[in-house]
C-alpha cells in the first residue's frame, strides 16, 4: 500500500453523508499505525473468513455463558422509562444523582463524616530543607474547638477554592442584590484553607488570584418551578436539538447573555407531576435588560421571567401563583476560569509536601479544561493514587502528549 493510499484503507466505507465524528473515531484508531500502513501485518486479517475466525468463536462463548442470542428477530418498537431505573437517564441534578449515591456508599464502607466544621488553622512541619508535612489540624466542630495531632501515616486531602462561596438569593418578589462588599468578603471554608497554606508557603498557589475579581467572575442563575405546562411545552418547542437529558437555549441578543436550560422531567425523584423545573444562567447580569429596563441583579425572579418570555417572544404571561422563580448572584462562579499566570493554581501533591492532597478546580492538570465536574474527579483521583503509593494516574495526559506525536507522523505520511 502507498503511502497516498492510507486513505482509501480509512475511508472506504465513508460516504460524504456520514457522520464527520464517526470519521473522527476511525483516523483515532489507526493513528498510531500511520507510518507503517504500507505493511501488510497492520491490516485485519484473519486466517479463515470473518464469520468463521470471529464470529462463530464469539457467538459460542456466549451461548456457554448462558446469554440468550435471538437471532432472525425484527425490533417492532423499543419502551424506556426512568422510574425506579438506577441506569437510565435521568434528569435528577446533581445532589440527588451524584454525591447522595457517593455519600451512601462511603457510609456503607465505613466513612466517618464529621459535619459542620471549621479549619481554623493547618500545622506544618519542616521534614527536611524542601519539604513540609501537616501536622496538627485547628478546627471548629459543632462550636467547640478541637485540635488534632497528625502523624506520618495520616493523610490530608483539602478541597481548595469555592466557586459558590459568597452568592446572595433572592425571591420571586425579590431581588438578590449585589451588596458592596470587601474583595475578601463571603469566603466559605475552601477559601480559608487555601489562603491559609498560601500565606505559609508561596509554593501553594496564589488564591487572591481568583477569588478577589468578582466582577470578572460572576454570574447569575435562575430556577423556575411552574405547574403552568404549557409554559413548559413552549420551551421545549423552542429547543432545537434535544437529548436525553434535556437542552439549553442561548439567548444571543440577550445584554444579560441569557441562557435557559429544559431539562428531562422530573428533576427531583419527588417531584410532583404537575410542576415543571427548569434553570438557567446569565453571563452578563450587571447590565441593563433589553426589555426589563435595569440590571438583572437588580431584578426579582418575576422580572427575570418577564425578560426571558420577551426574547423567546412568548407573549402569555404564566399565572404568578403558578411560577416561581430564584435568583441567585454567584461572585466567584467562574473564578477556577480567569487568566492566571502559570504559579497561581496549585499542584495536587505541591513539591514542598509530602502528607495532603489538593482538589478541586482550582489545582493543576495539564491538557484538561476546568469548565466542568470531572476536573475535580480527575483531580481527586489523582491525590489519592499518588498518597496512597497507587502509581500515577495519568491515563489520557499520556493519550494528550502521545496526539502531537501522532499528528506529526500523520503530516510526515502524507506529505
Amino acid at each position: 500500500m502507498s503511502k497516498s493510499g492510507f486513505s482509501s484503507r480509512i475511508l472506504k466505507d465513508f460516504h460524504p453523508n456520514h457522520k464527520a465524528l464517526e470519521f473522527r473515531e476511525q483516523l483515532y484508531g489507526y493513528a498510531d499505525k500511520l507510518n507503517s500502513f504500507n505493511l501488510v501485518s497492520t491490516l485485519d486479517r484473519a486466517q479463515y473468513t470473518i464469520n468463521e475466525s470471529i464470529l462463530v468463536p464469539v457467538t459460542d462463548f456466549l451461548r456457554k455463558k448462558g446469554v440468550d442470542l435471538a437471532g432472525r428477530s425484527e425490533v417492532v418498537d423499543l419502551f424506556m422509562t426512568s422510574d425506579n431505573n438506577p441506569a437510565a437517564v435521568t434528569g435528577y441534578y446533581q445532589f440527588e444523582y451524584l454525591f447522595m449515591p457517593i455519600y451512601l456508599h462511603l457510609l456503607e464502607l465505613g466513612v466517618d463524616y464529621q459535619f459542620n466544621v471549621q479549619i481554623r488553622a493547618i500545622g506544618l512541619s519542616q521534614v527536611n530543607k524542601q519539604q513540609r508535612m501537616v501536622t496538627r489540624l485547628d478546627f471548629a466542630h459543632n462550636g467547640f474547638e478541637v485540635s488534632r495531632t497528625l502523624q506520618w501515616s495520616d493523610i490530608v486531602i483539602a478541597t481548595v477554592g469555592s466557586t459558590i462561596s459568597g452568592c446572595f438569593v433572592g425571591a420571586d418578589d425579590r431581588a438578590p442584590g449585589l451588596p458592596e462588599l470587601d474583595v475578601t468578603e463571603g469566603l466559605d471554608e475552601n477559601w480559608s484553607v487555601w489562603l491559609e497554606l498560601a500565606n505559609k508557603v508561596a509554593q501553594f498557589g496564589n488564591p487572591y488570584n481568583f477569588c478577589t475579581r468578582s466582577g470578572e467572575s460572576m454570574l447569575e442563575s435562575f430556577t423556575i418551578t411552574t405547574e403552568d405546562l404549557e409554559l413548559y411545552d413552549k420551551l421545549n418547542l423552542l429547543s432545537l436539538k434535544k437529548s436525553a437529558v434535556g437542552t439549553v437555549i442561548a439567548l444571543f441578543d440577550s445584554h444579560w447573555k441569557l441562557n435557559v436550560c429544559v431539562p428531562l422531567q422530573p428533576v427531583f425523584s419527588n417531584q410532583p407531576t404537575n410542576q415543571r423545573v427548569l434553570w438557567g444562567y446569565a453571563g452578563s447580569p450587571r447590565s441593563e435588560g433589553n426589555y426589563v429596563r435595569k440590571a438583572m441583579v437588580d431584578c426579582s425572579g418575576s422580572e427575570i421571567l418577564s425578560e426571558l418570555l420577551a426574547h423567546l417572544n412568548i407573549r402569555s404571561q404564566p399565572s404568578m401563583r403558578r411560577t416561581i422563580t430564584i435568583p441567585r448572584v454567584l461572585p466567584r462562579m467562574t473564578a477556577h476560569l480567569l487568566p492566571r499566570s502559570p504559579t497561581d493554581r496549585l499542584d495536587i501533591i505541591p513539591k514542598t509536601a509530602v502528607n495532603i492532597g489538593l482538589v478541586g478546580p482550582f489545582v493543576n492538570i495539564p491538557y484538561y479544561t476546568a469548565a466542568d465536574i470531572s476536573y475535580g474527579v480527575r483531580s481527586a483521583r489523582v491525590a489519592v493514587s499518588r498518597l496512597m503509593g497507587l502509581g500515577d494516574y495519568d491515563d489520557e495526559d499520556a493519550k494528550n502528549k502521545y496526539l502531537g506525536t501522532v499528528l506529526l507522523n500523520t503530516l510526515k505520511v502524507i506529505f
